[in-house]
């Protein structure tokens, strides 16, 4: 199963961002709390337009799971594929409270 999403702009951002439980952290450098999250998402995508984001089956292991994920984007209209991974522990309501993206940017969409 692969999840689709197209989004674009300040939804894209509030969706990825509503994902968060309020005392989240993130490791970059690290991010602690919603609005931190929420700041470093859109500064991350400032640049970026068309996006479309494509996520395989998570690996579950109780409260973590790992998902793959792929965006094909535009970088200042520059087409970019961003490839990587998400590790993520997840609380009783399913927010994530802990979260570790590896990912690599290359050239065009691949």
């Amino acid at each position: 199963m692969i999840l689709v999403i197209g989004a674009t702009g300040n939804v894209g951002r509030h969706v990825l961002s509503q994902l968060h439980a309020t005392g989240t952290a993130d490791i970059r450098p690290p991010h602690h709390g919603k609005q931190a999250i929420a700041g470093y998402i859109a500064w991350s995508f400032t640049a970026e337009s068309d996006p479309r984001v494509t996520f395989s089956t998570p690996i579950v292991d109780g409260d973590q799971a790992a998902i793959e994920f792929r965006v094909h984007a535009r970088d200042n209209g520059r087409p970019i594929t961003l490839a990587g991974c998400v590790f993520a522990r997840f609380d009783a309501d399913g927010l994530a409270v802990r979260t570790r993206d590896y990912w690599h940017t290359g050239d065009g969409h691949l």
